[in-house]
């Protein structure tokens, strides 16, 4: 509360985390923990003790954590686009495992805003191009990345619903 400094925590549980567009999965996480959102007008944040008092503060800010990790897997949602439609077409690392998780999926988004076409690469033994009708064996490019899905290592089969 930018009133009186008080702070709020609230856990939230997830399967799907929208994270900004970066070069490499790591610092789009660091960014989606470490940045912070001012929050101004009918979205400030009002303290317990701020509305005990009647006071407005002019701004608050959001931050968030991860504190833990779904364990049925997660998936990554790469926000491609700005408000003004424009494409961000950075390339985005994915390692083929991360925190005991296995890379098992990458949709991908080809095109703008207005006009694109989704293709996704799938991993069973190996990985395959998946492109309307036609399924072709393939190597992992993640190029134009728009969500990716890890699973625990073991395989998808270890995924309980």
């Amino acid at each position: 509360c930018g009133a009186t400094g008080e702070a709020s925590r609230v856990s939230e549980t997830f399967d799907i985390l929208s994270l900004p567009v970066a070069p490499s999965l790591a610092l789009a996480l660091e960014r989606f923990c470490h940045d912070r959102e001012e929050l101004r007008g009918a979205d400030v944040w009002r303290s317990p003790q701020a509305q005990r008092q009647r006071v407005t503060p002019v701004c608050s800010w959001k931050s968030m954590e991860v504190t833990r990790w779904p364990r049925r897997g997660v998936v990554f949602h790469f926000k491609r686009f700005r408000n003004s439609g424009a494409k961000l077409a950075d390339d985005i690392a994915l390692p083929p495992t991360w925190r005991g998780m296995a890379l098992v999926a990458v949709v991908r988004h080809h095109g703008t805003y207005r006009s694109g076409h989704y293709t996704a690469l799938i991993h069973t033994n190996q990985w395959y191009l998946c492109d309307d009708s036609t399924i072709v064996p393939s190597a992992l490019n993640a190029r134009d990345a728009y969500l990716a899905l890890y699973v625990p290592a073991g395989g998808a089969e270890n995924v309980r619903t």
